[in-house]
């Protein structure tokens, strides 16, 4: 890990990643593996649904009061 974030760091380096099957530090762009726009967008999208499903239920729970013994 300490390799991989090194490189990360220098501009050369930006598509570095580690390929699972020989468990080496290779450029993934050189190899055809990419990420696309809109997998990031989609993952970034749900997770801020999740966070906002569970303040919601926070704040439901919070305005009618615990009634379960021990909250």
């Amino acid at each position: 890990m300490t390799e991989l974030r090194a490189a990360h760091k220098t501009d050369n380096e930006k598509w570095v990643g580690i390929d699972t099957i020989s468990n080496k530090i290779e450029d993934n762009f050189k190899k055809g593996i990419v990420e696309p726009a809109a997998l990031v967008s989609h993952v970034i999208k749900s997770g801020s649904e999740l966070a906002n499903l569970i303040l919601r239920v926070d704040r439901i729970i919070s305005a009618k009061g615990s009634k379960l013994p021990g909250l």
